[in-house]
């Protein structure tokens, strides 16, 4: 599950509190920390709330590691309850050791998502149009 990073904090973590709580009632195991996107290939620089919770008699997975360098900094964190949270203490439990630092490629930016598309004339209507070469951007 993911949402905005402020709903660790919305009615001071009661929310974040209630969903967790809930989904431990029902015998998921549950973990949670934000992430930045821009470390996954997205070409912005935001923090996303992540909760994982496999059902019952599921191995809870470990916490994803940057695949891309972003000029976001360093992993964000959350506090909750006066506790400091991110990715590394909340896989705590699972035996999983910190996040590394770095990731293996570069950050993504929106010219490398878009500097292969075909030009648009001015004045163009066709709704579909093919690439004059095959796509060479990052997705591809």
């Amino acid at each position: 599950m993911e949402n905005v990073r402020t709903l660790a904090s919305h009615e001071t973590g009661t929310v974040l509190k209630l969903v967790l709580s809930a989904l431990m009632r029902m015998g998921y195991q549950v973990a949670f920390g934000v992430l930045q996107v821009g470390h996954f290939g997205v070409q912005q620089s935001r923090q996303r709330l992540i909760i994982m919770a496999p059902a019952p008699g599921e191995r809870l997975p470990a916490s994803p590691p940057p695949m891309y360098v972003t000029a976001a900094g360093q992993q964000p964190k959350i506090t909750v309850n006066h506790c400091t949270v991110n990715w590394s203490c909340s896989n705590a439990a699972s035996g999983e050791g910190p996040m590394r630092e770095g990731a293996p490629r570069r950050c993504i930016t929106v010219w490398d998502t878009f500097a292969d598309l075909p030009e648009i004339q001015l004045g163009h209507e066709e709704e579909e149009m093919l690439y004059s070469e095959a796509p060479h951007g990052h997705l591809s």
